[in-house]
């Protein structure tokens, strides 16, 4: 998913991250999951240099919002987006 780039460090030099990625890593299909994100350069042509990684959690009242979604991905994109602060752009 593209984002509005942001700016961190690797390496000792600044780097704009632009590429988001998102996907469950745990879910025990009742009221809580736990997902692990990525963000990348997308202009390095690799998906495997990751400048930013980590883990969110979703508690009961978002999961229920969550598993109610017309569109589950979207939706869970945009909560993490909303969470890390991130801007999404359309695609």
């Amino acid at each position: 998913m593209k984002i509005k780039a942001i700016s961190t460090w690797q390496n000792g030099q600044e780097v704009l991250a632009n590429e988001f990625v998102l996907s469950s890593s745990y879910d025990n299909l009742k009221n809580y999951a736990t997902f692990s994100y990525n963000l990348y350069n997308d202009s390095q042509n690799t998906m495997q240099n990751v400048l930013i990684n980590g883990s969110l959690q979703m508690d009961e009242a978002d999961y229920i919002s969550w598993d109610s979604a017309i569109n589950a991905n979207e939706w869970a994109y945009n909560w993490a987006a909303a969470k890390l602060n991130l801007e999404l752009l359309p695609e």
